[in-house]
């Protein structure tokens, strides 16, 4: 996909897109996946912050919230307590590439990898 998670609203909501119904189905259903995630991080960060505890530390944050604007990410965040050691993120698989050795990845996940070794 060419789209981040935020863009996938105006395309299901597009009465003249050129989704079928199955994907038009999908796109919503992914759609509300992001949602939840959205409202879940929302909530660790305001428990963690009641209780004085970096659920989600801010530096944890800055990279979740970039990855998120990387094209075909649906969901990225911290799991479990933080500790500054873990970041999960949910993707649709994007085209192939493959260095020809054998290894072989896709256009979404070098796109994540490069942010991430890149993040400072």
């Amino acid at each position: 996909t060419t789209c981040t998670a935020k863009e996938w609203d105006a395309i299901s909501n597009n009465e003249s897109n050129v989704y079928t119904l199955p994907t038009a189905n999908m796109a919503n259903i992914l759609i509300k996946m992001r949602d939840l995630f959205s409202v879940a991080r929302t909530n660790l960060r305001c428990m963690g912050e009641a209780a004085g505890v970096p659920v989600e530390p801010k530096e944890q944050m800055d990279l979740a919230d970039a990855t998120m604007k990387v094209p075909g990410v649906i969901a990225a965040g911290v799991p479990g307590a933080g500790g500054y050691d873990a970041l999960f993120v949910l993707y649709m698989k994007g085209i192939a590439t493959g260095g020809g050795d054998g290894a072989s990845s896709d256009e979404v996940r070098d796109t994540i990898g490069e942010l991430w070794r890149n993040w400072s």
